[in-house]
């Protein structure tokens, strides 16, 4: 499953005051038994960081 993460990082210093980065990452998925698992993470020129090369059928396991 590919699923888009969007959000917003709030960092507070000493003084008291604030940065905001907000972020958009897509991000692959495999389900285990227990949860989802993120398993790649697509850069910002659109490729995937593990070059479209998860090995996953030597995982994946059926659900029911």
């Amino acid at each position: 499953m590919t699923l888009t993460i969007t959000g917003r990082v709030v960092e507070t210093r000493n003084n008291g005051t604030k940065a905001t980065t907000s972020f958009s990452q897509r991000l692959k998925f495999l389900r285990t038994p227990d949860s989802w698992t993120a398993v790649d993470a697509q850069n910002d020129d659109g490729s995937w960081a593990s070059g479209g090369n998860l090995a996953l059928a030597e995982v994946a396991r059926p659900h029911g």
